[in-house]
């Protein structure tokens, strides 16, 4: 799985801004999916960890600064592997969609 900032559009010459979801909360953190482009993106909650974002995203650019944060921060793991679930389960209902058919 690559983990990369989803900028602010679901393509890089598209003018159509993500929509956000919330699918799972946590203490620190929350995993958002775009509506649109089935994007995924994790979200500190608090300051402090706001602040660690930030000041990574200035020191490394923000591609590589957000990989460093999600690298830090162990609930961010367990979120990943929330993604890694969906995107297989989704996987095998579109498979099991197309056997169907």
């Amino acid at each position: 799985m690559v983990i990369e900032w989803p900028g602010s559009y679901c393509d890089s010459d598209s003018t159509q801004a993500h929509y956000m979801t919330v699918l799972k909360y946590e203490y620190k953190l929350t995993l958002f999916k775009c509506k649109y482009c089935d994007k995924f993106k994790i979200l500190p909650n608090v300051f402090d960890e706001s602040v660690k974002l930030g000041n990574l995203m200035k020191q490394y650019g923000a591609a590589k600064g957000y990989q460093e944060y999600i690298n830090l921060i162990c609930e961010s793991k367990r979120m990943i592997a929330t993604v890694l679930n969906l995107q297989e389960l989704q996987r095998r209902k579109e498979t099991n969609n197309a056997e169907a058919v």
